[in-house]
């Protein structure tokens, strides 16, 4: 996955990211990189635990500027919640699930 936004102004801005509402943390997957003119973030191997909501800030003496991104990574849903058992008669059953906490990335019916 790989996000560049460009951007300018004087003087140079500093640029921040944060995810989920705390500063983001740079690791051997997830990097970011800044120039004068762009920011660029790479994250390798994106996984469940990428999504969510990232905000760029670009702030200089003259003021600052936010971005809210939202990233969705489609991959398999987890497992669904506990089942129970709502009905059962002589010859069937009843039973129900709830949904699983990830549905990666998309509705499931």
């Amino acid at each position: 996955l790989k996000i560049d936004i460009p951007f300018r102004g004087r003087p140079l801005p500093t640029v921040s990211w944060n995810k989920d509402g705390q500063p983001l943390k740079q690791t051997t997957r997830v990097n970011v990189q800044t120039s004068k003119t762009s920011t660029l973030i790479v994250i390798k191997e994106a996984t469940k635990d990428d999504v969510g909501k990232y905000e760029l800030t670009v702030s200089n003496t003259a003021g600052s500027k936010t971005a809210d991104i939202g990233i969705i990574v489609l991959d398999k849903p987890g497992a669904p919640g506990p089942i129970q058992v709502d009905e059962v008669s002589a010859d069937s059953i009843a039973i129900s699930w709830n949904p699983p906490e990830y549905d990666g990335g998309c509705n499931i019916n």
